[in-house]
């Protein structure tokens, strides 16, 4: 070796050296494969195995070794034909594989037997170790020209004693001459070079103690002596918890490489640069190494430490708390910004959203940015709608933009505003009764279990644009329930007021106002005013009607009118008193009908009061005098017949001298008839049915009939009367017909005379027995009928003077047309 390395030494600079060896061997016949010829060295000239006689089969029996010396650089060693043509020996092949040296056709090869000093092998090496423990495989065709092929093996630095050991076989047959056989063979160490490994790179980016949001871009200069040299840089990444040296592994300072890499090749003095597929979150050392073009390998560099970052934890809700009412429409959130990476900063980001799984969102906004980690984060809702839950929930996003998870959602009710609250008392446009009244509304909210109190304003004007007073209920009234306030100041009476209310819940949010509703405070009313009758009115009979105005200046206010009727104009001796119906307004009539039986022809007195809905009571008016009708003529008994020529009627039972009877006549046609004797006044009127009237003065002798002679069918009806003092006047007033059903007199706007007796006698011309009169003072006496014609005869007291239009007659069960005749008698 020492001569190898001598040898080395001298030709390190050269690109080529060439070296040829010959060795003179002779063989028997006979000889095996496991013979040997040793070749101890690589002396010049070529490589002979001398004179053999066939068969042969010939190794060489040492091995040609190659020394590489002391050498900085990289070597190369090839085995190439020393002419570059032909096979490897004339009439010889180049080695096949799979054949033996022992059988087969003509062959020379050569084997790998080992190599020493830090060699790599460029053929495959005897496994032997000597390439006589087999004649067979692995043996080499030799090649023809330099390449691939050809290179045995490469030093890398340091291969101080580095050898290769080479054997050559030569393989003949019977066919083959006796002679002497030699191969030209060239055995060169080529593109020998000294060559530098790299330093150490320069670490460029990402800066010592970096973060980024992910895996980053790692950047390091390639160094190296070598000016013209190139190489690659390689880098690591170590997860350990003491950065490794650059003379140790990761694994040997407790750590595991996370990855590994290497740039493309550049120069010296280039950036080589290496992106990794993925990196867990988390902290690295990591550091770089250069490759050169030799494959000679430099030191690590120091490490560095870098950080991809990892995503904020997720943030805290602060406020507002879950599930609490908040009157705000503009309410703050706040969350905690929380982030495990030292010294990291960021924002909270906030979503609100119309459900619990924030499937719908409807506003979002951001901290502002800086907090550090456990700081909390605030962002102000823009205007929401009262009455209504949102959900809302935050993120933490640091510095990078690396976003954290969301929280889970919070729900928050946003405050209902009060309803405006239903007015209770006093109901609008009421009375109250005392100038300091209690105002009642309802509290009125949709958020269940909310309370609150209720506010009140009384006013002058009905849009409370001037108010005379306001207050509030007591609190923590429950929707659904009633708030008072008792008015102060004092009010005035008779006078309008307005109120309204408004609701303040729980929170302080306030509801709209009621619309305003209007009330009075109650004042007596005044002294009614008198309508009738009329002062020493006369005639007055029973049933009495009592007529006055009820006068209240207290607005809104309702009332009756009470009556007296007195003996003396102080009313000292009360004969009847009543009340008019309640609910009258100012300025209306009241009145009261009295029925007590008033004596004949005497003065009475009468008064009214005013008392309102809610009693108080006016003076009593000063006392009005009348007088009562003198006592009327009373019927006594009526009697009646149907015929016709003859016409026999009976006297009325208790018929008396002095007594008035009266014949009413009714005829189917337009006849005639002629009274009894002492009959006087005959009157007719009126024709299909002709009507007529007489009477007579009862005397003393008097028949039990009366004969009354007719010219058609006829219908007659006495009527009995006793007047109260002296004989009685008869007198025909009114006469008229209507052939209508119903059958509607219409008396001509005739009015009765006071204190005399009405007499009604319609007569239809068709038969019937269903009477009805007009008006509930009508008495129907009697009622007769024939063929062809129906009469009937009522009566009126009528003490005094009014109007008989019109009276109406419907008689039942009778078709529409035929004649109709009434008439009005009075009876003096």
């Amino acid at each position: 070796m020492p001569t190898a390395r001598r040898w080395l030494s001298r030709v390190a600079s050269s690109v080529a050296v060439l070296a040829c060896f010959v060795v003179l061997a002779c063989w028997p016949a006979s000889a095996r494969a496991a013979t040997f010829i040793d070749v101890t060295g690589c002396p010049a000239g070529a490589l002979s195995f001398g004179s053999l006689a066939p068969p042969f089969a010939v190794l060489s029996a040492q091995p040609c070794a190659v020394g590489f010396g002391d050498t900085t650089g990289q070597a190369r060693l090839d085995l190439v034909q020393q002419d570059g043509t032909g096979a490897a020996m004339p009439g010889f092949a180049d080695y096949g594989g799979g054949a033996t040296w022992n059988t087969g056709s003509n062959a020379f090869g050569a084997c790998l037997e080992s190599t020493a000093g830090g060699l790599a092998a460029g053929w495959t090496v005897d496994g032997g170790g000597s390439c006589t423990a087999s004649d067979s495989d692995p043996w080499n065709g030799v090649p023809t020209a330099s390449g691939a092929a050809s290179l045995i093996a490469t030093s890398n630095f340091g291969a101080t004693d580095a050898v290769a050991r080479v054997r050559f076989g030569l393989r003949g047959g019977a066919s083959m001459t006796t002679g002497a056989y030699a191969a030209p063979l060239t055995i060169a160490v080529a593109s020998f070079a000294v060559n530098t490994p790299p330093a150490a790179p320069t670490l460029v980016s990402p800066a010592d103690g970096a973060r980024t949001a992910s895996a980053p871009t790692f950047t390091a200069t390639f160094q190296d002596p070598d000016a013209a040299d190139t190489g690659t840089v390689g880098f690591e990444l170590c997860a350990s918890a003491v950065a490794p040296t650059p003379a140790q592994t990761c694994v040997a300072a407790g750590g595991t490489v996370s990855a590994s890499g290497s740039s493309s090749t550049v120069a010296v003095g280039a950036n080589g640069s290496w992106t990794p597929g993925s990196l867990a979150r988390g902290s690295y050392f990591w550091r770089a190494r250069g490759t050169d073009a030799a494959a000679l390998t430099g030191p690590w560099t120091a490490t560095r430490t870098h950080m991809v970052d990892t995503a904020p934890s997720t943030s805290t809700l602060v406020a507002p708390a879950n599930g609490v009412r908040i009157a705000s429409m503009t309410p703050t959130l706040q969350g905690r910004f929380l982030d495990v990476d030292a010294g990291d900063s960021g924002r909270v980001e906030f979503e609100l959203c119309t459900d619990a799984a924030c499937a719908t969102v409807v506003q979002s906004g951001s901290s502002p940015a800086g907090l550090a980690t456990g700081a909390t984060g605030s962002w102000t809702v823009a205007s929401l709608t009262t009455g209504t839950t949102y959900y809302w929930r935050a993120r933490g996003t640091d510095v990078l933009g690396v976003s954290g998870s969301w929280s889970a959602t919070r729900s928050l009710p946003i405050d209902a505003l009060p309803g405006a609250p239903t007015h209770v008392s006093p109901a609008d446009s009421t009375v109250v009764t005392t100038t300091t009244p209690n105002l009642i509304a309802t509290f009125l909210d949709a958020d269940a279990g909310d309370s609150g109190t209720v506010t009140f304003q009384v006013c002058s004007v009905a849009d409370c644009s001037a108010t005379v007073g306001s207050g509030v209920s007591s609190a923590g009234i429950g929707a659904g329930s009633n708030g008072a306030w008792t008015v102060s100041p004092a009010l005035s009476v008779a006078t309008t007021y307005w109120w309204r209310a408004r609701g303040t819940d729980s929170l302080g949010a306030v509801g709209s106002w009621s619309t305003p509703t209007a009330f009075a405070v109650n004042a007596a009313p005044s002294t009614p005013s008198y309508v009738q009758p009329a002062n020493a009115a006369t005639n007055i009979v029973t049933p009495l009607l009592l007529t006055a105005n009820f006068i209240d200046t207290t607005p809104f206010d309702t009332g009756m009118v009470r009556f007296q009727i007195c003996t003396a104009s102080s009313c000292a001796g009360v004969v009847d008193q009543g009340t008019s119906p309640t609910g009258l307004t100012t300025g209306t009539s009241g009145s009261w009908t009295s029925n007590v039986a008033l004596s004949w022809s005497t003065v009475y007195y009468w008064r009214a009061q005013n008392e309102d809905a809610n009693g108080l009571t006016s003076a009593w008016t000063a006392a009005r005098s009348f007088t009562t009708a003198p006592q009327p003529p009373a019927t006594i008994a009526t009697s009646s017949a149907t015929g016709s020529a003859t016409v026999v009627v009976n006297k009325p039972a208790g018929a008396t001298t002095g007594d008035l009877v009266i014949a009413y006549v009714g005829m189917v046609g337009a006849g005639s008839f002629t009274p009894p004797a002492g009959w006087g006044g005959v009157i007719t009127s009126g024709s299909a049915p002709r009507i007529g009237y007489t009477s007579k003065i009862m005397t003393g002798a008097e028949p039990a009939t009366y004969s009354f002679t007719v010219t058609t069918g006829t219908v007659i009806i006495l009527g009995l009367y006793r007047p109260a003092t002296g004989p009685a006047a008869v007198s025909l007033s009114n006469g008229g017909s209507d052939v209508s059903a119903p059958y509607d007199v219409t008396t001509s706007g005739h009015t009765t005379t006071a204190g005399k007796l009405a007499t009604w006698f319609p007569c239809f011309a068709s038969a019937g027995s269903a009477w009805a009169f007009s008006g509930a003072s009508w008495t129907k006496v009697t009622e007769a009928s024939m063929a062809g014609i129906s009469c009937a005869l009522a009566t009126h007291d009528n003490y005094a003077a009014e109007s008989m239009d019109p009276l109406i007659a419907t008689q039942g069960g009778v078709g529409t047309g035929g004649g109709f005749r009434s008439g009005l008698i009075h009876i003096q």
